[in-house]
C-alpha cells in the first residue's frame, strides 16, 4: 500500500521540485547499480537532500521504487505517442517509427538494460507494488501497439502487437548483452517482417 504522503505536491511548487529531483536522482541509481543494491543513504547523498525530505515524500524505499518505475512508464508512454505522431506516412511507417525508437534506445552505448526488466527480475513476487507497476507497463506497451497496429489496416493487428511485442522484449534483452554488432539493423529487419506479415 502507497502511503498517501507519497502523492504528487501541487504541480509548481517547491516541495514538488524536492520530489522530482529525488525521483529522478533515485530512478538513476536503481537503474545503473539495482534496486536492492541502492541503498536510501545512497540516494540522498547523490540528491543532497536531507533524509527528513526523503521521508517527507516517501514513507518507505518501496514507494519511492514505485514513483521512479511509475515515472519512467509514463515517459516511455509519452514517446511510445509522440513519436509516431512526428512522422509523416502511412499507418504501418508509423508502426515500425515506434519499433524504430526503441530499437535506437536498446542500441545506444548507454543502455543498461530494461529498467522493467530489472524491476521483475529483482521483485518476483506478483503482489509486490514494483512487480505490479512492470507488469502493468508492459501490458500498455501492448495495447499500444496494439492501437499503432490497427491504424496500419493489419489483417490482425492483436496478433501483430502481440509478435511485435515479443520482438520488442527481445530487442531489449539482448540490448543489455551488446551481442549484436547491429541490433538496429537486425531488429527493424525483424519489425518489418512482422508487419508485411500482418
Amino acid at each position: 500500500m502507497i502511503d498517501r504522503r507519497d502523492a504528487p505536491d501541487a504541480p509548481g511548487t517547491r516541495a514538488s521540485s524536492k520530489r522530482d529531483h529525488l525521483v529522478r536522482v533515485a530512478t538513476e541509481l536503481f537503474w545503473r547499480d539495482g534496486f536492492h543494491a541502492t541503498g536510501i543513504d545512497k540516494i540522498l547523498r547523490e540528491a543532497g537532500v536531507a533524509k527528513m525530505t526523503l521521508y517527507k515524500h516517501f514513507a518507505t524505499k518501496e514507494n519511492l521504487i514505485v514513483a521512479c518505475l511509475e515515472r519512467l512508464a509514463a515517459e516511455s508512454h509519452a514517446e511510445l505517442d509522440a513519436h509516431p505522431a512526428s512522422v509523416e506516412g502511412d499507418g504501418r511507417t508509423r508502426l515500425l517509427a515506434a519499433f524504430e525508437w526503441y530499437a535506437d534506445w536498446a542500441d545506444g552505448k548507454d543502455f543498461r538494460g530494461c529498467p522493467f526488466h530489472h524491476a521483475l527480475a529483482e521483485f518476483s513476487e506478483e503482489q509486490h507494488p514494483a512487480h505490479h507497476v512492470a507488469c502493468s507497463h508492459k501490458g500498455s506497451m501492448r495495447a499500444r501497439l496494439g492501437e499503432l497496429a490497427g491504424t496500419a489496416a493489419l489483417a490482425d493487428p492483436v496478433a501483430a502487437a502481440e509478435e511485435l511485442l515479443l520482438v520488442l522484449e527481445g530487442v531489449l534483452a539482448v540490448g543489455a548483452s551488446r551481442s549484436l554488432p547491429d541490433l538496429r539493423t537486425s531488429a527493424l529487419r525483424l519489425a518489418r517482417r512482422v508487419i508485411d506479415a500482418g
